[in-house]
């Protein structure tokens, strides 16, 4: 879902910038306390199939603290939720792993 698309409008999401903003965890906080997350947009390269999706959402996924992984096929781009932040350099780990790269 692109940005414009969100409901949210206590998120704004920018290509290459973070936001933190307030989630209710359900699983991990039954009280439905708010915390905070952080995400971060990056594009990935070498993506062409749905296959090349999961696997990037799997690895990224398996990074410590990451909530939420988003990841739109056309145009490389990839939303990632963490509970804290997450360095660039583990999610350039991650998306090598899985067998691609991140644009510059």
């Amino acid at each position: 879902m692109s940005p414009a698309n969100r409901s949210d409008s206590s998120t704004t999401v920018h290509p290459g910038r973070s936001t933190t903003h307030p989630s209710r965890h359900s699983p991990a906080d039954p009280k439905g306390t708010t915390s905070m997350c952080t995400t971060e947009n990056y594009v990935v390269t070498g993506m062409t199939c749905g296959h090349c999706v999961m696997s990037v959402t799997e690895e990224l996924t398996a990074v410590q603290g990451v909530t939420d992984v988003q990841v739109d096929l056309a145009s490389g781009q990839v939303r990632v939720t963490s509970e804290q932040p997450v360095s660039t350099e583990q999610v350039r780990e991650a998306v090598e792993e899985a067998g691609y790269s991140l644009a510059h």
